[in-house]
C-alpha cells in the first residue's frame, strides 16, 4: 500500500491508522542501519546511541502495518519483537519484514542479533494543539521574543533570558485569570539551546513535533545544585518547576535533549526535569534523552502525571536513571518507555537539606515520604533494575503499585532494594508482569526479583512489610538467584506470591524453590497463593 492509496480511502472506515511522522530536527542524524514506513508512509528514524536507534510518530485508532528494511540489504535471518506478550509474526522477505499491531505501541526490534536495535514509539494523536496566535499562547518565534532555531551551541544566554521572558509571561497571564487557566509557550519546530529555566504557576509549554531544548554543554553557563560525590561532579537542574507552583503542563511531541556526553566531558552532569515543591504537575508526549545523571527527579511534589513518555538514555552513560520519584505523593507514570545504564522507574527518599554554607542541595521544606505511586503499561531495557524501590528509605515508601510492565532486559527484574534509612517500604504490588531477559550484573545481581535490605553509609535500616507479587510471567531467570534477605533488627514480612510463571513452565510455580528463590534470614510469612 503506498501513500497515495492510503490517503484516497477513508482509513477510519476501514479500520487502518492514520499515521503523522515527526521530523528529525536537524541537530540529529537518520539511521544508517534501518528504515520504517507505517500505512505506506515513511517515518524518520533517528539514529542515537550504538545500542539502538529509534523512530517517534503518532498514529490514529486503527491497525498499523509496518514495513522494516535493513538498509544494508543483509538477509533477516532471526528477530525478537518485544514486548513478546503482544505475540506480533511478522512476514520477513529479504531484508525486510512486515507486521501489523492493533493500536500504538512502543516496540523493541533486534534483528540478526545486531548490537543496535530499533525502538518504534508511536504515541496516540494530538488532541489538544494550541494555535500559536490565540490568545493567551507566547510564541517564542514571536515578538517580542524573537528566538531563532540554532543547530550551533551559540547566543545560548540571550535565547534564554527570552525564553524566560515567555515562561514568566506565560505564568502572569494563567495566574491573572485563576482557575487554573494556564498561559502556553508555543516552541516550534528547531533545535534551542538555553542554560537553566523555572517554569512557575499555570504555565504550559507546548513542543511541537521536530522542536528540541538541548542543554547548553557549557558549564559555566549552568546553576550548580548539589554535588554528585559517587561521580565527583557538580549537578544542574536544567529545567525545573519554582518552589511552591501548582498547574504546569509540559506537552506535545517535542524533544527535551540533556547533551549529556558533552556536558559530562566539561565537568557537569544534569538532571533534565525537576518538578520540585509543586502540585498539579503534567507531562504528556514528550520524548526525554541523553541524561548525564537522573533525567526527571520529582522533589517534594504531588499530584503528578507523566504519560507517553520516552525516556531515552546511554546504556553506557552510569546514573543516569530515567524517572526517580523521590519524597512525593499521587504520582502516576503510563504509558512510558524507560532506556539507560541506570534504573528506569524508581521511588526514593531521601532527607536532603540545604547547606548553609555552600547553598546546594536545598530540597525545601521537610523530608516527606513516598506514597501512592503507579507505574502502569511501562516498558524497561536497562543494565540494573528495570522496576525498583530504593535504594533510598530514609522516609516510608509505601502504597506503590508496578502493573502491566515488562522488562525488555536487565541484571534484575524488579524489585525492592532497601539499603539507606530506617524507614519502611510497605504495601507494594507487582502485578502482571513480564520479564523477558536478564544479560546483564549488577552488584553480583541478575535474577527477575529481588527483596533485600542493608545497612548502607550506616544510615540504619528498616523494614519490608506487605509485599504482593501476582500474575509474572519469567522468560529468562537469571544467572543467580532470585532472594529475600533482611537483616537484623529489620524482617521481611508477609510476602505473597500468586501465579508465577518460570521459564518452560505451563504450571505457576507451587514453592520458592521452583520460583528460583532463595529465601535468606530475617523474613517471615512468605506465602505462595493458589493459582486464580
Amino acid at each position: 500500500m503506498d501513500e497515495k492509496s492510503v490517503h484516497a480511502i477513508d482509513l477510519r472506515a476501514v479500520g487502518i491508522a492514520e499515521v503523522h511522522p515527526y521530523p528529525i530536527p536537524e541537530i540529529f542524524h537518520s539511521s544508517n542501519e534501518y528504515a520504517l514506513s507505517a500505512n505506506g508512509i515513511p517515518i524518520p528514524i533517528t539514529a542515537y546511541t550504538k545500542d539502538y536507534d529509534y523512530a517517534g510518530f503518532s498514529v490514529t485508532s486503527g491497525k498499523v502495518l509496518y514495513e522494516l528494511t535493513l538498509l544494508d540489504e543483509s538477509e533477516i535471518t532471526s528477530y525478537t519483537i518485544s514486548p513478546q506478550k503482544l505475540n506480533i509474526k511478522p512476514v520477513v522477505s529479504g531484508n525486510k519484514m512486515t507486521f501489523a499491531v492493533e493500536r500504538e505501541e512502543y516496540l523493541i526490534i533486534r534483528i540478526n542479533n545486531r548490537v543496535k536495535r530499533v525502538v518504534l514509539a508511536s504515541d496516540p494523536v494530538e488532541t489538544d494543539m494550541p494555535s500559536p496566535t490565540e490568545e493567551g499562547v507566547f510564541h517564542i518565534g514571536f515578538e517580542p521574543y524573537g528566538i531563532v532555531p540554532e543547530s550551533a551551541e551559540s547566543g545560548v544566554a540571550a535565547r534564554t533570558m527570552a525564553f524566560q521572558q515567555a515562561l514568566d509571561d506565560a505564568s502572569e497571564y494563567g495566574t491573572a485569570r485563576g482557575n487554573g487557566v494556564q498561559g502556553i509557550v508555543y516552541v516550534p519546530a528547531g533545535t534551542y539551546f538555553v542554560t537553566n529555566l523555572v517554569i512557575k504557576s499555570n504555565t504550559a509549554v507546548y513542543l511541537a513535533p521536530g522542536s528540541v531544548l538541548i542543554c547548553t554543554s557549557q558549564m559555566a553557563e549552568l546553576q550548580e545544585h548539589w554535588f554528585k560525590d559517587s561521580v565527583g561532579k557538580p549537578v544542574t537542574w536544567w529545567i525545573s518547576t519554582a518552589n511552591q507552583s501548582s498547574h504546569i503542563k509540559i506537552y506535545g511531541r517535542g524533544t527535551i535533549d540533556g547533551n549529556g556526553e558533552a556536558l559530562s566531558a566539561n565537568g557537569m552532569i544534569n538532571n533534565l526535569l525537576v518538578p520540585i515543591a509543586t502540585s498539579a504537575f503534567q507531562l504528556d508526549g514528550i520524548t526525554v534523552r541523553n541524561a548525564s545523571a537522573w533525567a526527571i527527579t520529582t522533589i517534594r511534589s504531588k499530584e503528578l502525571s507523566f504519560v507517553h513518555l520516552k525516556l531515552f538514555n546511554s546504556l553506557n552513560m552510569g546514573e543516569n536513571d530515567g524517572i526517580d520519584v523521590c519524597e512525593s505523593q499521587k504520582v502516576v507514570i503510563k504509558r512510558a518507555i524507560g532506556i539507560g545504564l541506570d534504573d528506569p522507574f524508581s521511588t526514593k527518599a531521601w532527607k536532603e537539606t540545604t547547606d548553609i554554607a555552600s547553598g546546594k542541595v536545598s530540597w525545601p521544606g521537610e523530608p516527606e515520604p513516598v506514597v501512592d505511586v503507579l507505574f502502569e503499561d511501562c516498558l524497561a531495557w536497562t543494565i540494573c533494575y528495570g522496576f525498583k524501590i530504593g535504594q533510598g528509605v530514609m522516609q516510608n515508601q509505601e502504597n506503590i503499585t508496578f502493573r502491566n510492565c515488562v522488562v525488555y532486559d536487565a541484571a534484575v527484574g524488579f524489585g525492592i532494594h532497601h539499603k539507606y534509612g530506617s524507614a519502611e517500604a510497605k504495601h507494594i504490588l507487582f502485578e502482571n508482569m513480564e520479564v523477558e531477559n536478564l544479560s546483564y550484573m549488577n552488584d553480583d545481581n541478575s535474577a527477575w526479583m529481588t527483596m533485600f535490605i542493608v545497612n548502607g553509609n550506616q544510615l540504619g535500616v528498616g523494614p519490608i512489610t506487605d509485599v504482593r507479587v501476582r500474575n509474572v510471567k519469567v522468560y529468562d531467570k537469571g544467572k543467580g538467584s532470585a532472594k529475600i534477605q533482611g537483616v537484623q533488627g529489620a524482617l521481611i514480612t508477609n510476602v505473597q506470591f500468586q501465579n508465577i510463571y518460570m521459564p518452560g513452565n505451563g504450571k505457576a510455580a507451587a514453592n520458592t524453590t521452583e520460583m528460583n528463590f532463595l529465601i535468606q534470614e530475617f523474613s517471615s510469612g512468605v506465602f505462595i497463593l493458589p493459582g486464580n
